[in-house]
C-alpha cells in the first residue's frame, strides 16, 4: 500500500532537488489506475468461479509489468524514494511467487513458507538499490571507453588544478 500511495501522491513537471517525491512524468499511474480495475473486476469473477490459479498468474503478470515499467523509467529522482518505490513492486513479484509456489505445493506438507519470504524482502531492498545504480551508470557512461576517457580527462583536469594552485 505504500508504494501505491507513493504513486498517487506527488507528480510535478519541474523538479526541485529538495522535494522526495519528485519523479519523471511517465504513465505509471494510468496503468496502475487499469490495473486495479482489472483486478477488481476479472478477481471477482474468478474467485467466485473458484479459478485461484488465473488470480495468481494475473498478480504475477501485474507485478512483472511494472517492475518492468520501473526499471525502464526509474520514475524517481530521489534514490531512497525510487528504490523504497522500486522494492515494493519487486517485493509484490515476490509475494505472488511464493502464493504460486504455496497453491502448487497445498496437498504438501510444507513449512518456513513465511521465512523464505521475510528473507527475500530483506534482501530485495539491496538488490533494487544496486540496479538502479547500475543502471544509472550505464546511462552515463554507455561505453567503457567513454568511462575509461572520462576518467583520464578528470585526472588531467585536476592534474592542471593542483599544479595552477601550486604554482
Amino acid at each position: 500500500m505504500v508504494f501505491l500511495l507513493v504513486s498517487f501522491f506527488y507528480n510535478e513537471s519541474r523538479p526541485y532537488h529538495t522535494d522526495a517525491f519528485t519523479r519523471l512524468d511517465t504513465n505509471f499511474e494510468t496503468q496502475l489506475t487499469l490495473y486495479k480495475i482489472l483486478i477488481t473486476i476479472i478477481g471477482h469473477f474468478l474467485y467466485s468461479q473458484k479459478l485461484h490459479w488465473l488470480i495468481i498468474v494475473i498478480h504475477i503478470l501485474g507485478a512483472v509489468n511494472f517492475c518492468k515499467t520501473y526499471l525502464q523509467y526509474l520514475p524517481y529522482y530521489n534514490s531512497r524514494t525510487s528504490v523504497l518505490f522500486g522494492a515494493g513492486w519487486f517485493i509484490y513479484l515476490w509475494l505472488a511467487l511464493n502464493i504460486l509456489l504455496t497453491k502448487a505445493l497445498e496437498t504438501v506438507t510444507y513449512q518456513g513458507q513465511s521465512i523464505v519470504i521475510i528473507v527475500g524482502v530483506v534482501l530485495l531492498f539491496p538488490t533494487v538499490h544496486q540496479i538502479r545504480e547500475t543502471k544509472i551508470q550505464r546511462k552515463i557512461f554507455t561505453k567503457k571507453h567513454d568511462k575509461i576517457k572520462s576518467e583520464y580527462e578528470l585526472d588531467l583536469f585536476i592534474h592542471k588544478l593542483y599544479r595552477l594552485i601550486i604554482d
